[in-house]
């Protein structure tokens, strides 16, 4: 197929697509790549963001999920006074920056938006993985993609393998995700990865094919270039050090050194501990955007249907922010505002709305949903 053939295809997918998903896709793109961009970031990210509310803002929500995305809103906001008064710790340059990303972002949360969002940004998860297999060959380090930071790359890289396993049109795509992985050299985000491929194969009874490919061309490339995998990637010299290593780094990002638990507003702690998101909300938003934030994702996770594309997106990215505190912090937010008001919608419905591969959706119809 030409170019010229392709530059069609997308164009007509475009045209058929709700101007507020194109939008939406806009602004998460943006955002993606945002530590690349700098400030000009913030200069493209916003009038997307408009537009995408403009077109398709204004479904209804549930008052109490609305007091809950409120409240965790407001008390990263207040965390900017908080941080330098007598108990914050000072950050309050960092602490404005995360706040002034966050507040928009609200507006994702009543959107109107379909699968299709998740489609158009599979090109982008394809190039990003690209990018990350090509750093991690050329330069011999941690390969960050089209981020600036590998862990946020291999954050990138669980959600679009994730759609692409959960959707029969597009499972081949995860393909190069899953083989850039350990170029990234994030242990918990390879983890994550593996134990919800293990569960879609179980539960979703999806087709076995691309997850075997993609750990034989692992395999491989671990055989043939185990000098490119990042050190901190590799087995250590025993098993049992590899256990007391993970036990080590588990409890040291669940650690909140010197702080005082006071459940108030506080700002960036500035610890290289606290890994964990609902740690590291309590610790710097304080007490109620903690309760606000895990009740709000508990109910979307929980509330039948259970198995659609945005539970196991929801699912993978609440997966990374058990041990890795980036799903919170900034630009990667913006996930948390749209997969739970689409998990909101579902429930609602009690169906599954816009599934792509109804042949595939065994687990979700025999627990309530529609393929």
């Amino acid at each position: 197929m030409s170019s010229s053939a392709i530059l069609d295809i997308v164009l007509r997918e475009f045209a058929r697509t709700d101007p507020a998903v194109i939008y939406t896709f806009l602004f998460l793109t943006i955002a993606f790549v945002s530590g690349r961009l700098g400030n000009a970031a913030f200069l493209l990210a916003w009038p997307a963001l408009g537009l995408a509310f403009g077109f398709g803002g204004g479904e209804r929500r549930p008052l109490w999920a609305w007091a809950c995305v409120i409240a965790v809103i407001l008390s990263s906001l207040l965390a900017v006074w908080g941080a330098q008064q007598v108990w914050g710790q000072g950050h309050t340059g960092l602490t404005l920056s995360i706040a002034l990303w966050m507040a928009p972002m609200v507006l994702l949360f009543p959107l109107r938006l379909s699968l299709s969002l998740f489609s158009l940004l599979i090109p982008v998860f394809t190039v990003h993985a690209g990018l990350v297999i090509g750093q991690g060959i050329y330069l011999h380090q941690r390969a960050s993609g089209l981020i600036h930071n590998p862990n946020l790359a291999a954050g990138m890289l669980v959600l679009g393998l994730t759609y692409c396993l959960t959707s029969a049109r597009y499972r081949l795509w995860a393909v190069p995700m899953i083989v850039a992985l350990p170029f990234t050299g994030s242990r918990w985000g390879s983890v994550v990865a593996l134990g919800l491929i293990g569960l879609i194969w179980l539960l979703k009874q999806t087709n076995w094919r691309p997850i075997m490919a993609s750990l034989a061309i692992v395999t491989a490339t671990i055989w043939l270039t185990w000098y490119l995998i990042p050190e901190n990637y590799r087995l250590l010299e025993s098993i049992g050090a590899s256990v007391d290593r993970a036990t080590y780094d588990t409890f040291h990002r669940l650690r909140a050194e010197d702080f005082t638990w006071t459940g108030l507003p506080m700002g960036v702690n500035g610890s290289d501990g606290i890994h964990s998101v609902a740690v590291r909300i309590f610790v710097e938003w304080g007490a109620l955007a903690a309760v606000a934030w895990a009740g709000l994702t508990g109910y979307c996770l929980l509330r039948r249907p259970w198995g659609t594309a945005a539970w196991w997106l929801l699912l993978a990215w609440t997966g990374l922010g058990i041990l890795d505190y980036y799903p919170i912090m900034g630009h990667f937010a913006a996930w948390w505002f749209v997969l739970t008001g689409m998990r909101l919608k579902e429930a609602s419905k009690g169906a599954v709305p816009d599934l792509p591969d109804h042949g595939c959706n065994h687990w979700s119809r025999s627990t309530g949903g529609s393929g």
